[in-house]
């Protein structure tokens, strides 16, 4: 959730999936095409140095907001769907 909610905000989220190999949030992060996301057992201080100075800059405020435009496109698509499915 707080991905999703650091994007719909366009801040720029580091993200630390705590599943092994990475699995719960990763899935999403895939969706909306983020990649800023590091598995639990594999993250570095190294990596998460690299993504920190990354989000500071414009080109991250930019694909956030890709991500976050793309993904209130999906979940308004999904609503119309499920709407229509109801009727």
């Amino acid at each position: 959730m707080g991905l999703i909610l650091d994007l719909k905000n366009w801040v720029p989220a580091v993200v630390i999936d705590l599943l092994a190999g990475g699995a719960k949030v990763q899935r999403q992060a895939d969706t909306i095409g983020w990649s800023l996301i590091f598995a639990a057992d594999a993250v570095n201080d190294d990596s998460l140095q690299k993504a920190f100075d990354y989000c500071l800059t414009a080109s991250a405020k930019a694909k956030d907001k890709e991500c976050s435009e793309w993904a209130a496109k999906a979940v308004y698509k999904m609503r119309q769907h499920f709407i229509s499915a109801l009727k």
